[in-house]
């Protein structure tokens, strides 16, 4: 028996060798911030002018709540994505919902924005997932700049945009997004 514990020893010893290289550092790559989690966060979103709306948003996904910093861009671009997606659902609900014809007219222009800034995020999500900070940065930027655009359609034909709190949820998601890609992707 206590020759199968040197052996026994021996084989976790190389099997851990073996793995070694799965576990890799958060320093070690891409020069990420060490520290995941909570400390990570807190550091992510310390710049950010609504850190409480940023440090809650992160600590919510439990992939970004363990990333290090570099690692919470391609989480916040698929935050972004599927806060768009849900934008146009909604978008296109009302539109078969309102009666009223410039309403829906707004509401067309709208939903044809949230498919180009859909499709950009996806490549958004790519790009930051290997760290192309142009590409994702860029993505994330049409997000807001769409989002504004939908409420200028509203605001030009003076009617109520049923949007708004959709639109805004989207510009303050944009608004971490985008401090994210910038400043952790560097």
């Amino acid at each position: 028996m206590s020759s199968l514990l040197p052996r026994r020893l021996a084989l976790w010893f190389l099997l851990l060798l073996q793995l070694s290289p799965l576990f890799v550092s958060c320093e070690e790559e891409k020069h990420c911030q060490p520290g995941p989690g909570e400390d990570s966060v807190k550091d992510v979103c310390r710049d950010i002018p609504n850190y409480d709306l940023c440090f809650s948003t992160l600590m919510a996904d439990s992939q970004a709540s363990r990333s290090c910093a570099v690692d919470m861009a391609p989480t916040v671009v698929i935050m972004l994505l599927k806060n768009v997606t849900s934008t146009r659902k909604h978008s296109l609900r009302l539109i078969h919902e309102t009666e009223n014809q410039t309403e829906r007219k707004c509401l067309y222009v709208c939903n044809k924005l949230y498919k180009q800034v859909i499709r950009d995020l996806k490549a958004g999500v790519k790009a930051a997932r290997v760290y192309e900070a142009d590409a994702a940065f860029e993505a994330v930027t049409h997000t807001s700049r769409n989002a504004n655009e939908c409420e200028n359609v509203f605001k030009t034909r003076r009617i109520a945009s049923p949007l708004t709190p959709w639109n805004r949820n989207i510009l303050e998601l944009s608004g971490i997004a985008d401090h994210i890609v910038r400043g952790a992707m560097v």
